[in-house]
């Protein structure tokens, strides 16, 4: 296993791990959305690979590579400001979230009114 000290002395490692955990990310969370659709799990059983056009990411993903861009643009020493600034830059901006649930949809509702602690 590899420790945090070795990870800090070793930036192109550090960075070869970060990329690999996000890319790993988001594989499973496209084979994950498209597993439990119930048309494919009728269609294709076990999914293993995809067919042309069946591969797409969710929000999991795209809120990971928001978290991920935070911490890359603040050093890693970010705020709640820092990502609800994040958050009006990059998801509160749509017009319509058609990514995400209730809770993403009301949040941005929230930060557009001027709405940031409860």
């Amino acid at each position: 296993m590899i420790t945090r000290q070795q990870l800090l002395a070793d930036k192109d490692l550090l960075t070869d791990k970060a990329v690999g955990a996000l890319c790993g990310l988001a594989i499973g969370d496209s084979l994950g959305d498209a597993a439990r659709m119930p048309d494919n799990q009728r269609d294709y059983g076990f999914t293993t690979d995809f067919n042309k056009g069946a591969s797409w990411s969710t929000d999991d993903t795209e809120f990971a590579l928001l978290v991920a861009e935070t911490i890359l643009a603040k050093g890693g020493d970010f705020t709640a400001d820092d990502v609800v600034e994040m958050w009006l830059t990059h998801v509160a901006t749509e017009d319509e979230l058609k990514r995400g649930g209730v809770s993403e949809v009301e949040a941005c509702n929230n930060l557009r009114r001027g709405i940031r602690k409860i």
